[in-house]
């Protein structure tokens, strides 16, 4: 049995429906907030926080004297470890991708994309002014905010003919 069609847009994506995405900010893009493991948290800790917090990746942070950010785990990282059979084997800070690609939130959404090409990453740790964590950008979310651009909002209000 097919699901049925939805003749609306998915929930991340209504909110940018109109909006160009050449003028939408990482900020407004990204999922807040950070989950984070400890480098010596087993993979296998890393997969239950990724299903828990429904992300598709985990910020590896260690303590200052251990130099703060270490790395990101993603979830293709996380299907590698498992088709190897080696979940059990590892830890967040030995899968932990580095180093770590970082972007501010108010750069754009284009310049985030052009990030992630040109370091081959899927995801992005996301700055305040600060410099300190404020979430993660995934090409999911890039997606989500060109799909939306695609979208004729007028296009939305006709009643479905078909």
């Amino acid at each position: 049995m097919s699901s049925p069609v939805r003749d609306e847009a998915p929930p991340r994506v209504g909110r940018f429906i109109g909006v160009p995405s050449d003028e939408l900010t990482v900020g407004e893009v990204m999922h807040p907030g950070v989950i984070i493991a400890a480098p010596e948290s087993p993979l296998r800790h890393v997969a239950r926080l990724m299903a828990r917090y429904r992300v598709h990746a985990v910020v590896v942070i260690g303590d200052d004297e251990e130099g703060g950010i270490w790395g990101i785990v993603s979830d293709s990282d996380l299907l590698s470890a498992i088709a190897r059979g080696e979940l059990d084997k590892h830890t967040a800070g030995g899968m932990a991708r580095t180093p770590v690609v970082t972007v501010s939130r108010s750069e754009s959404v284009e310049h985030a994309a052009r990030v992630m090409s040109e370091h081959a990453v899927t995801h992005l740790l996301v700055l305040a002014s600060g410099r300190h964590p404020v979430g993660v950008i995934s090409t999911l979310d890039l997606a989500r905010a060109v799909a939306a651009d695609m979208v004729d909002p007028l296009e939305r209000s006709r009643p479905n003919t078909t």
